[in-house]
């Protein structure tokens, strides 16, 4: 019975923590973003995140990150007419089509570990 519970215990501790948490942006207005609160991964799968812009379109938006003890990041913006959308910086990829944009991974490992956030601006 306890190789059980400690071998679910080591496959929980072996899951990816991505935590996703939206970003308000000053003078927006009544636009915001909605996104997953977290996602979890295995070394070696893929994964995306999703953000989704609600009540208006055309706006910029960014993907940032945070990992523990370091300053906030911009991985990807993506300009208000969505023009230019498609970014790779491995290893990790972003793309916008319309109000969504996704982040994602093609072989997650543990450097992957971080709070990701979503933003929208009306202006760069």
């Amino acid at each position: 019975m306890e190789e059980t519970v400690q071998g679910k215990a080591d496959i929980m501790w072996r899951h990816l923590l991505l935590s996703a948490l939206l970003l308000w942006a000053p003078g927006v207005g009544s636009a915001y973003v909605e996104q997953l609160p977290f996602l979890t991964g295995v070394p070696g799968e893929s994964q995306t995140l999703q953000c989704t812009l609600k009540e208006t379109s055309h706006y910029w938006m960014y993907w940032y990150w945070q990992k523990e003890a370091e300053e906030l990041g911009q991985l990807f913006y993506s300009s208000g007419d969505g023009s230019g959308t498609n970014f790779t910086a491995e290893p990790m990829s972003a793309w916008r089509k319309n109000n969504n944009w996704h982040l994602q991974w093609k072989n997650l490992s543990w450097s992957d570990s971080a709070v990701y956030y979503c933003a929208c601006s009306t202006a760069q």
